[in-house]
């Protein structure tokens, strides 16, 4: 995942390419990117909550510890704000290690498109 992101993002820092570069920088292995921390936050919005109807509007996150090549990530997302009048969520993200550490926490605000017309009300 770490090598298509470089590849899409064109971010080829050493410490996202080379293990022994991330090492000498005291990193345990190849850095991730942030943005791909937030790209797997984007997936849990687009798939999960709230879904299809979501579009998001902004993502503010805070990143607490590096992921390394090998971490197996966690994103947890909540609603801690409806705005029903707005169609808006926010939303509470937490992206954890496979220790349950903090990567990184923050807010999504997230807009709900309309729902699609049925057949019969075409």
């Amino acid at each position: 995942m770490l090598d298509a992101f470089v590849s899409l993002s064109t971010d080829d820092s050493p410490i996202h390419v080379d293990e022994t570069a991330a090492k000498a920088r005291g990193f345990p292995g190849r850095v991730a990117h942030g943005a791909l921390l937030g790209a797997l936050v984007s997936g849990v919005v687009g798939t999960e909550l709230p879904g299809a109807r979501g579009l998001i509007h902004s993502v503010e996150l805070k990143f607490k510890r590096p992921s390394c090549v090998g971490d197996r990530v966690q994103v947890v997302v909540g609603v801690s704000e409806k705005i029903v009048s707005v169609r808006v969520l926010i939303l509470k993200v937490r992206i954890l290690d496979q220790q349950q550490r903090a990567l990184a926490t923050g807010r999504v605000q997230v807009g709900l498109a309309e729902p699609a017309a049925t057949e019969n009300e075409k």
